[in-house]
């Protein structure tokens, strides 16, 4: 048996980890060690997508490391005979014969087993209950990765109009044992199993050109999950219905509506105002004042500036003796805080940022980039509520 102790590093400056023990069955004994793993933060899901590269790498026995700064996890070499994968006490059963991965006896694909490891990996982090675990691996086993990623943030599809690219979002409900609905247009849905729904995601999420279910038309897409021939008025409304769902109109929609919600909710500490243009932020923390506005020059993980309500320290030397003072405060910054994953909306980090600030007490001792800007103490220094 080998044994290692995973270490996904925590998506802050903190420096610290989620731990977790896991063990693989074989017919030797070993203490690996420590095995870090970082975020991707190009990928939509950084934790889960970078714990399931890295599985899958030791499962085909490869040593090669996910990013430069992840340690290789340990090889786990597969055969027809049945090997227990232990997860901080909850064990699964693994084996392989031929090109055929199983888990617990049912064959799937490899991709779709590191990404099952993955989940359950980081579950039993936080979950000890072994009844828990066991109902959230039936579910994950039943259910492809993709499905359950579009049951949980709605399909991305997109056609064009005059060479005009259109990205929309869908909706998505289950509504069998392998079988979902889409609302292809106002309470129109159309019946998709999970096998072509899980095909259609590998295409529109990422990029993968296999199987037919590719580059469809609204008029096709109609077609083949309403199961008839669409009018020249269901292609109308249909289309309309679409580019009222366009993805980013969706998410700054949401997210403009989550900042209002944010700032009736903390009505004392949260105000929202506008300067030449641009959505500024002021925000009331447990022991400084912050400003956050939107950036001028954006990136996909940084499209909202920090700043906060401090002095400068000045040093004065008298009788030989060096003398620290305060400046009138100012707005410091802007302070590097960047987002872990990309893609996020302006108003997404606009609300991320704004409730991590509330807990600025918390937030100063895991974001490293926060604490050369503070120079005095909390509440020493703030600004005026009420002129804000």
């Amino acid at each position: 048996m080998i044994k290692w102790t995973i270490k996904l590093v925590r998506p802050d400056d903190s420096g610290e980890y989620y731990s977790q023990t896991v063990s693989f069955g074989g017919d030797y004994s070993q203490e690996y060690g420590n095995v870090y793993v970082h975020p991707d933060r190009k990928s939509k899901s950084p934790i889960q997508d970078s714990l399931s590269k890295s599985f899958s790498l030791a499962l085909k026995g490869k040593s090669t490391q996910v990013r430069q700064t992840s340690t290789p996890m340990p090889l786990m070499r597969l055969d027809s005979q049945p090997r227990l994968f232990d997860m901080g006490g909850f064990p699964v059963v693994l084996s392989k014969t031929s090109s055929q991965y199983s888990l617990n006896g049912k064959t799937m694909t490899l991709k779709r087993i590191s990404d099952i490891l993955a989940r359950l990996t980081y579950k039993s982090i936080f979950e000890k209950d072994k009844g828990v675990m066991m109902k959230y691996l039936l579910k994950l086993q039943n259910m492809p990765e993709n499905i359950s990623y579009v049951l949980e943030n709605r399909f991305p599809y997109f056609f064009y109009e005059d060479f005009n690219r259109i990205d929309v979002f869908m909706n998505v409900i289950q509504i069998g044992e392998d079988e979902c609905a889409i609302e292809i247009a106002d309470g129109v849905w159309g019946n998709i199993s999970f096998g072509n729904l899980n095909t259609m995601c590998n295409f529109y999420i990422h990029g993968k050109k296999r199987g037919n279910w590719k580059y469809l038309s609204p008029q096709e897409l109609f077609r083949r999950t309403v199961g008839h021939e669409p009018l020249d008025s269901d292609v109308k409304v249909m289309i309309n219905f679409l580019k009222q769902n366009r993805q980013k109109d969706i998410v700054e929609r949401r997210a403009a509506e989550l900042m209002k919600e944010l700032s009736e909710q903390y009505p004392n500490r949260i105000k929202i105002t506008e300067e030449k243009g641009r959505a500024v932020m002021f925000v009331r923390g447990n022991g400084f004042d912050w400003k956050l506005i939107e950036s001028t020059y954006k990136s996909e993980i940084q499209q909202v500036t920090t700043m906060v309500w401090q002095p400068m320290m000045e040093s004065k030397e008298e009788d030989g003796e060096v003398e620290m003072t305060y400046s009138e405060p100012l707005w410091r910054g802007p302070i590097c805080i960047d987002n872990m994953a990309r893609g996020s909306s302006v108003g997404d980090q606009f609300v991320a940022r704004a409730l991590a600030l509330l807990n600025d007490s918390m937030t100063v001792k895991i974001v490293n980039t926060i604490r050369r800007y503070l120079t005095a103490d909390e509440n020493k220094f703030r600004i005026d509520w009420n002129e804000v």
